[in-house]
């Protein structure tokens, strides 16, 4: 009984004097330098970091240094020794559709999270646009159904020159350089439907300048026109 006491006691007497130890001021983080920002101005992740400062390098892991920032899709903590201080490398939130949403554009990213809040300049190269929405319950429908339809058609066009109508549901349509539309009705099947899509501009190609549509809401027996 008295050597489990002992045992314990010694056990006590460690942890305390590890945690003693990890809490010396030579441990204490100096400095946090912020890798990879992107478009997220640097200032605001400097206003969350700089709370880490002053407190122990080995107690520094992303359970214990909360990184709470919409922009911010993930961060990895790399720490330096003598003197203590941390990189934090940053991976933006991708912008991913450039909506408007009762009559003020909203940049999306893939799970619908708006990124151009308090005056954040997103990039929109790459985001496909949207034609006006009404509500957000659209917006929940867009992004859990037509991503798929987003990376394929960017491997065909510019993002710049697509324009994605959902306002019907059952004809989903994309406007190519407000001319040429791709005609995909419900969004079920989208997989063949792709398929559908690429066998026909693998056909009509040199001829698209003339095409006014493509229909392939039935993938089987795809129209031209």
């Amino acid at each position: 009984m008295i050597r489990k006491i002992l045992v314990l006691l010694i056990m006590v007497l460690l942890g305390a004097g590890l945690w003693w130890c990890a809490h010396l001021p030579i441990w204490n983080i100096q400095e946090v330098q912020i890798v990879g920002h992107g478009y997220i101005p640097p200032e605001l992740i400097r206003e969350r970091t700089n709370r880490w400062r002053n407190t122990s390098i080995l107690m520094s892991t992303k359970q214990n240094l909360q990184l709470d920032i919409i922009w911010v899709e993930d961060y990895h903590i790399r720490r330096h020794f003598f003197p203590a201080r941390l990189t934090v490398e940053i991976q933006p939130r991708m912008p991913v559709f450039a909506v408007p949403i009762n009559n003020q554009l909203c940049i999306l990213d893939a799970q619908g999270r708006v990124l151009n809040q308090i005056g954040v300049i997103v990039p929109t190269e790459n985001v496909l646009r949207v034609v006006p929405l009404n509500n957000w319950t659209e917006v929940d429908f867009l992004v859990k159904n037509l991503l798929p339809l987003y990376d394929y058609l960017g491997n065909i066009f510019q993002y710049a020159d697509l324009k994605l109508d959902i306002s019907r549901r059952n004809n989903i349509q994309v406007i190519v350089k407000d001319r040429l539309v791709l005609k995909f009705g419900q969004a079920v099947d989208l997989e063949q439907k792709y398929t559908a899509l690429a066998s026909v501009l693998a056909d009509v190609r040199p001829f698209l300048d003339r095409i006014q549509y493509i229909d392939v809401s039935s993938y089987r027996t795809p129209a031209v026109k």
